[in-house]
């Protein structure tokens, strides 16, 4: 009797877990920008905004999209939790955007270093990364995610 109990307790806790992990799509990644009219964003916006749903942000100033380099380490984490794709995939999904006219292309960066320093000097620039190397961000250029 105890043991169907405990089996279904470690069941119920187990799906539990799950799905507030998977409502985390964005975690364990860094978000930064400069001048949005915006400083928190819930994880489903500031997927959008990668995804070229948004060109321009409340306060008029255009989305400037900033990537890790697709050879960067940070690029398969960044792509699979932002895109739900590889790098390449990624890489086709903005050629098809720019030659359709839809978007402008992002910005792609080696290092992260290079990403938070051109956000930094870019109102309306975005960036995200993978913070490996534990660089300092300065605090008004990080962006919250909320659910």
């Amino acid at each position: 009797m105890y043991s169907k109990v405990a089996q279904y307790l470690v069941f119920v806790c187990c799906i539990l877990i799950s799905m507030h992990t998977s409502g985390q799509r964005t975690a364990g990644i860094t978000f930064i920008g400069k001048e949005l009219g915006v400083v928190t964003l819930t994880e489903q916006e500031v997927i959008d905004v990668f995804k070229a749903k948004k060109s321009l942000w409340s306060n008029g100033k255009s989305v400037f999209i900033c990537l890790p380099e697709t050879k960067s380490s940070d690029a398969s984490d960044v792509c699979s939790k932002i895109y739900g794709k590889t790098a390449s995939e990624v890489q086709k999904f903005w050629l098809t955007q720019v030659f359709q006219g839809r978007s402008r292309a992002p910005h792609f960066f080696e290092s992260d270093q290079s990403m938070i320093d051109f956000v930094a000097k870019n109102p309306g620039a975005i960036g995200v990364f993978i913070n490996e190397e534990g660089l300092k961000v300065p605090a008004e250029l990080l962006i919250q995610i909320v659910n």
